[in-house]
């Protein structure tokens, strides 16, 4: 995980409490909020480890077309 990453939950902890609705459709909508954070937490570890697998792809790349490169030669 990106040591820079911070739950949403650090960047409100210093933040006035906002005003909770005790009625239905907002703990929906609380759910829904915890929900997609979850799933952004996710997706950003699945894109670090993407771009860690292309990096990898990238390195064997250039050093098979050196490889190519001096066999000509």
């Amino acid at each position: 995980m990106d040591k820079n990453y911070k739950p949403m939950k650090e960047y409100y902890k210093n933040k006035e409490p906002s005003i909770v609705c005790h009625n239905q459709a907002g703990s929906q909508n609380q759910q829904i909020l915890l929900r997609i954070e979850r799933d952004i937490a996710k997706l950003q570890t699945d894109i670090i480890s993407i771009k860690d697998d292309l990096s990898i792809i990238k390195g064997y790349i250039l050093i098979k077309k050196k490889r190519e490169e001096k066999a000509w030669f």
